[in-house]
């Protein structure tokens, strides 16, 4: 048996050497395509698609994997702060640090959960919810509930002493209910993209590069060629466009289209920042998230940031660029210090939004209807929505290793 791997992307390379090293057969036969994980050149250096960086104890087989193919990295502490009202917390901030004397008194008075309905009335449903684009459409279009819209949200922008409340069980951020920056890496030289460089060089002898993915953006297995064949027990880990091809089989499932810009900009003179990234729920600010990919290097003063923001497709690009560059120079004027931009680059990207445990479930279907269907494909990207690459990399290895114990029994 042996694994084809039409996916020439972080996963791919990832998922290819990890067969390796279960002495499974396998080969990756595309190019390198465009992905959200690949950097860009500016002014000569390399720069990321927004915030890059690899959270080592998230999953240690996916740091391992990446981490022995020789490349050099930088360790250290994620440091990511959040912003509202009109104030920079670290995250885990005590309700002290707000400065409210009624959330403070209903603290000391009321029960927790009451001074968390006024905690969420007053600052977490008006002007942070306000602020981020795909909260507002799982709230005011797709109707969802109060946990669903305000996914991202909760718990970060929740103080520690009212955390239980909403902390429903364990994830990667808030184990144990703590609260708590946990180690990162990014490579020591270039963008987050070195990390698929490296693997690919390690893998060179497996990579054939024969096929452009723009030719497999279909469900290939309307094809006599991609027929089962249960005698070669070949696996083909697939991409699919997975919106054209649910569509065409009648399955309608209802999006949203939002712009989402990224904007690299670089300023006259170095200011001291300790921050990774700085999530910034306050709608007067044309700003999602601020990163500061040389802080990722262990610099303490730095000449560039990293600036995103989702917004409608209703504001022109030209408009979008100049409320950006607006609300940067105002939010570091009033929150660091004084900064004169000397030059940016923009980024523009598409971004589908849909009610997301609704779109979870029709797509997890279609692809069991699929790869039920077809023995021998494993669909490659298993969601519409660009997510952690550690989270893509464990569902398709799950997949594929399911299909290869498939196999294995027949």
């Amino acid at each position: 048996m042996k694994v084809f791997i039409f996916s020439n992307d972080l996963k791919g390379l990832l998922l290819a050497k990890k067969l390796l090293c279960d002495n499974i057969s396998c080969r990756i036969v595309v190019k390198p395509s465009k992905n959200l994980d690949n950097s860009f050149s500016f002014r000569n250096m390399k720069f990321d698609y927004g915030y890059h960086a690899i959270e080592i104890e998230r999953n240690s087989e996916f740091f391992d994997l990446i981490s022995s193919s020789g490349i050099k990295i930088v360790k250290s502490t994620a440091n990511r702060n959040l912003f509202f009202n009109n104030q920079i917390f670290r995250r885990n901030f005590s309700l002290k640090e707000i400065k409210d004397p009624e959330i403070l008194k209903s603290y000391i008075q009321d029960e927790k959960s009451n001074t968390l309905k006024l905690f969420y009335n007053k600052y977490l449903l008006t002007n942070i919810l306000k602020s981020y684009e795909q909260n507002k459409l799982l709230k005011n279009y797709f109707k969802t509930s109060k946990k669903d819209f305000l996914i991202n949200i909760e718990p970060w922008f929740v103080p520690k002493e009212l955390k239980y409340e909403v902390l429903c069980g364990q994830s990667y951020h808030f184990e144990n209910y703590k609260n708590k920056d946990r180690s990162i890496a990014y490579p020591k030289e270039g963008g987050f993209e070195e990390f698929q460089k490296k693997l690919r060089e390690e893998l060179s002898q497996i990579i054939e590069e024969g096929y452009n993915n723009k030719k497999f953006n279909f469900c290939p297995f309307r094809k006599i060629q991609f027929a089962n064949n249960s005698s070669e027990k070949n696996l083909f880990v697939y991409p699919i466009n997975l919106i054209k091809s649910m569509k065409d089989d009648g399955i309608n499932l209802d999006f949203i289209k939002n712009k989402y810009l990224i904007m690299t900009i670089f300023i006259k003179k170095k200011i001291k920042v300790a921050q990774t990234e700085i999530l910034v729920g306050d709608n007067k600010y044309f700003i999602d998230r601020i990163s500061f990919p040389e802080v990722l290097r262990k610099k303490d003063y730095i000449n560039y940031i990293q600036v995103e923001k989702e917004f409608t497709s209703k504001i022109e690009n030209k408009i979008a660029i100049l409320k950006m560059l607006k609300s940067t120079t105002i939010f570091f004027n009033q929150h660091f210090e004084k900064i004169l931009i000397s030059d940016y680059d923009i980024k523009f990207l598409s971004i589908n939004r849909t009610d997301i445990n609704k779109s979870k479930i029709i797509i997890e279907n279609y692809i069991k209807m699929l790869e039920n269907k077809n023995d021998s494909l494993i669909v490659s990207n298993r969601s519409i929505h660009y997510r952690n690459s550690v989270d893509t990399f464990t569902e398709l290895k799950k997949a594929v290793y399911n299909k290869i114990k498939k196999f294995q029994t027949l």
